[in-house]
């Protein structure tokens, strides 16, 4: 009678799949992922180093331009203005570097948005049809993946924020949920030229049937209005940069370039790892997104950052095809060994280490750090900053203006924050003292007060349109 009343009903192992089970093992690890990166990202902040301090410069120039009252592209960005022309996603971003002023706030969002990305991944394979386990396995990749790992370990870009907002997009639509694949994937388009381009791609996958049926007219309209986005705006940004005249450099087709990996290495460490789990339909979907940034990337510029969103839309594209590739487990841990490989092969001058290896796991801030950004942060609100490489990335607090040695006029006051060897060339050894000394991290800096005239009043900012010097204007 006992056996006949427990007869059919799931034991407690029964009520729990075994996939559910096994999904947790890649979850924990994936956590792990985001913890380290995090941790990577905060240490090296904190340390000022080189890798981040695109987040000091960028929150610093919002911090001035809100003093100020005026928000233009030039007022903060200074000389690098075109470039908010063609990625106005910055200015979404605002509300958050002004109620958080400093670098490290936009760093942490920069890393919770890769975490976002991997679990809009696994959302995406669940909803295709994987179970738990391959969806977790999936989001485990993507935190293993090289360049996720390099957007744990370099400084703020809007292309970090596009991440997730082209997954949640293709996941939008793979749900027919049309208003907020509108929404995401517009968004998306604007935080640089290049997402736009990745957009308008999905548009054209989606026309012709490769996201569904039922978007193929969607997506032919959708295709258009991408394609003029990014003809309009690319018009107005090569415009903007042949006027101030840094076409070339800024297009990195001349000019000064920085050090980088190899673009065929680069390229390979992006693919590699998701190939394996690419069907047919997943290759042309890459294609049709991203075939012309991994181009851009081979041949012109290797250190795109472009490739962040660009792999998030490959890993997406593999979530589409991952339930229907045969031996898909296994296809997962070939994935994922080989993106932890990429990971120890990938050394990108100045952003180094990543945080998956060694050298990242072994991570520690420069004590120095500590000391530039006490310094910085003491000033009074109002006084000049004058600054440069190696340590920019201290500036993130301080809502004064901040100059570089070449915009100095040798004579305004300023607070001087330098390293010794720059400080002597420009002759203000007499002026300033040592604040840190040299160590293997980097060289001494020095700090003190140079100038005798106060700053006049805060001048507005202007664009520096150099083709309009010497134009002739009709004057009433």
């Amino acid at each position: 009678m006992q056996r006949s009343r427990t007869k059919g009903r799931p034991t407690g192992r029964e009520r729990v799949p075994r996939s559910a089970v096994v999904a947790l093992v890649p979850v924990i690890l994936a956590i792990a992922c985001q913890v380290q990166g995090l941790r990577l990202l905060w240490l090296k902040w904190e340390g000022v180093d080189v890798a981040v301090f695109e987040a000091d410069t960028y929150a610093q120039g919002v911090r001035h331009a809100i003093a100020l009252g005026s928000a233009w592209p030039w007022d903060l960005t200074g000389r690098f203005w075109p470039f908010l022309l063609m990625a106005p996603g910055i200015y979404l971003h605002l509300p958050l570097m002004a109620a958080l002023p400093g670098g490290l706030p936009v760093l942490v969002f920069q890393g919770l948005a890769m975490g976002l990305t991997a679990l809009l991944l696994a959302l995406l394979a669940r909803r295709e049809g994987a179970d738990p386990a391959l969806a977790a396995g999936l989001a485990l990749v993507w935190m293993l993946h090289p360049i996720t790992g390099v957007a744990f370990a370099w400084g703020w870009s809007p292309y970090a924020t596009a991440a997730p907002l082209l997954v949640g997009g293709l996941l939008a639509l793979r749900a027919g949920r049309r208003r907020a694949a509108g929404v995401l994937l517009p968004v998306a388009a604007m935080m640089k030229i290049n997402v736009a381009i990745m957009v308008g791609g999905l548009a054209l996958a989606a026309a012709v049937g490769l996201v569904g049926g039922e978007w193929r007219r969607a997506g032919r309209v959708a295709t258009g209005v991408a394609a003029a986005w990014v003809l309009v705006v690319g018009a107005v940004f090569a415009g903007a940069t042949w006027c101030i005249g840094t076409l070339s450099e800024d297009l990195h087709i001349g000019g000064p370039s920085p050090a980088t990996a190899a673009g065929s290495l680069t390229l390979l460490l992006v693919l590699a790892p998701l190939l394996p789990l690419l069907g047919r339909r997943g290759l042309l979907l890459s294609a049709a997104a991203t075939g012309v940034e991994l181009v851009y990337t081979a041949v012109v510029n290797p250190a795109n950052s472009g490739l962040v969103p660009a792999a998030a839309v490959v890993a997406a594209a593999a979530a589409l095809d991952l339930p229907t590739r045969p031996r898909p487990g296994w296809r997962l841990a070939l994935a994922g060994l080989l993106a932890l490989v990429g990971q120890q092969v990938f050394q990108p001058p100045r952003i180094s280490p990543l945080p998956l290896t060694p050298a990242g796991l072994a991570y520690r801030a420069d004590p120095r750090g500590a000391a530039v950004r006490a310094w910085v942060d003491a000033l009074p609100d109002d006084a000049w900053l004058l600054t440069f490489d190696p340590v920019n990335g201290a500036i993130g607090r301080h809502p004064g203006r901040v100059v570089e040695p070449q915009e100095w006029d040798g004579r305004t006051r300023v607070a001087v924050l330098l390293d010794r060897a720059l400080a002597d060339r420009l002759g203000l050894a007499g002026c300033t003292a040592a604040l840190v000394p040299e160590s293997e991290r980097g060289p001494e800096i020095v700090a003190g007060w140079c100038g005798e005239r106060p700053p006049g009043p805060e001048e507005r900012a202007t664009p520096n349109l150099e083709c309009l010097d010497g134009l002739e204007l009709d004057r009433p």
